[in-house]
């Protein structure tokens, strides 16, 4: 299921990848990413807390159908890379993966339409092994 905006594959895809290399770099707009905001499109609709982490979540979205709201560890594992290169980034989480590692078309897009609408400066977007 593609977006009404674009009429082909290659489309997307291309829109995809021009937004990648136009996007913002957290840490030339802030000293460890403050004031940036950050979607992860991935497999939790929250994180495990902690309570040394100064990072805010501002929204927690899920786009699959799950009680589950970590379905693979992965997104931890996301979460925490970014982390230690921007520690004060405020972050948007985005469940779209399932529980057996599978990421839908229609889950895909509609977080990532989430996600602009949100204000994220930076998408990160995990796809494939």
């Amino acid at each position: 299921m593609l977006p009404e905006w674009v009429s082909s594959v290659e489309e997307y895809r291309e829109f995809i990848f021009r937004a990648h290399r136009e996007s913002t770099n957290a840490l030339s707009v802030g000293e460890g990413g403050f004031g940036v905001h950050v979607g992860i499109l991935d497999s939790a609709r929250t994180l495990p807390s902690t309570e040394d982490t100064p990072t805010r979540i501002k929204h927690e979205r899920r786009f699959i159908e799950t009680d589950q709201d970590l379905t693979t560890p992965h997104a931890t594992r996301v979460y925490d890379l970014i982390q230690q290169y921007a520690p004060h980034i405020t972050v948007s989480l985005y469940q779209v993966i399932n529980s057996d590692g599978e990421l839908g078309v229609g889950p895909y897009h509609d977080a990532i339409d989430a996600a602009i609408s949100d204000g994220v400066d930076i998408l990160n977007i995990s796809i494939g092994d």
